[in-house]
């Protein structure tokens, strides 16, 4: 596929033929990384991105790559596909919390309280936030009343 890709006929492919080709690329990348081939399930993703191009499908194969990191314990790694995943077009409600626990896991705590906020508002359960939430507000200690009346005077 990477061969054809650079072909004529391959640049020439209509635009919902390479979305298709990048979906399933992601579904074998997502395979691949669930039977524990991080490496080569990360490689089809990158693949899968060449064909995806900036169309929709890239949203979900960042997103893809982003977990694929996150999984791995690569947090830092995760927080630029999962962050391009969110500018696509992909769901606040996914990605936001993926988005939270990475940047906790860095200690970027200011960042992960702020998308902890933004997936209450996207509609995330606060059942589904509630550890990530007490991790990051016990790190914040008091801080997080300041950014609390920070948000406060912003949306006034």
């Amino acid at each position: 596929l990477a061969f054809h890709l650079r072909t004529p006929e391959g640049q020439a492919l209509p635009h919902d033929v390479r979305a298709l080709i990048a979906k399933g690329l992601g579904l074998l990348g997502t395979a691949y990384v669930r039977t524990g081939d991080t490496r080569q399930g990360e490689d089809i993703f990158r693949l899968a991105l060449q064909f995806a191009g900036d169309g929709e499908a890239a949203a979900d194969i960042f997103l893809r790559l982003g977990e694929a990191m996150l999984e791995t314990s690569r947090f830092g790694e995760a927080i630029g596909p999962l962050r391009r995943a969110m500018s696509l077009g992909a769901s606040p409600k996914v990605v936001l919390p993926m988005l939270a626990q990475a940047f906790e896991r860095r200690e970027r705590h200011v960042a992960a309280w702020v998308c902890l906020e933004e997936a209450a508002r996207a509609g995330v359960s606060e059942d589904a936030l509630s550890e990530l939430r007490t991790a990051v507000e016990g790190a914040l200690g008091s801080g997080v009343e300041a950014l609390r009346a920070h948000l406060r005077a912003q949306s006034s």
